[in-house]
């Protein structure tokens, strides 16, 4: 984003890319220590907007792992049919003044 963005008062959502194979520690036994990827959607305002996944490298299936509007909404809860997985390019609801976390498994 650039400095207009960032002082644009009407921007009040950010999605923010979490990757967890970017520059990973060392475990003692040498092998490197990953996470899975994570999507952090925030609504700061105080309609609920539709976000869309980006094209981001590595992960390609996304799930919910939190909610902050509605603590019911996990692994089961899909903005389409049941155990269909967000991809690239879906498109989640986040309710005003909150905040929605995917995880995202790499593809081995």
């Amino acid at each position: 984003m650039t400095d207009e963005n960032w002082n644009d008062p009407n921007a009040r959502a950010i999605v923010l890319y979490l990757d967890g194979h970017d520059l990973p520690d060392i475990a003692p036994d040498g092998s490197p220590l990953v996470d899975d990827d994570f999507l952090v959607m925030v609504n700061g305002w105080w309609e609920s907007l539709g976000m869309t996944v980006p094209p981001v490298d590595g992960a390609r299936n996304w799930t919910y792992e939190l909610d902050t509007h509605d603590v019911t909404r996990g692994e089961s809860a899909r903005p389409s049919a049941p155990g269909t997985p967000l991809a690239i390019g879906d498109t989640t609801i986040v309710t005003g003044r909150s905040i929605v976390v995917l995880r995202g498994r790499r593809q081995p």
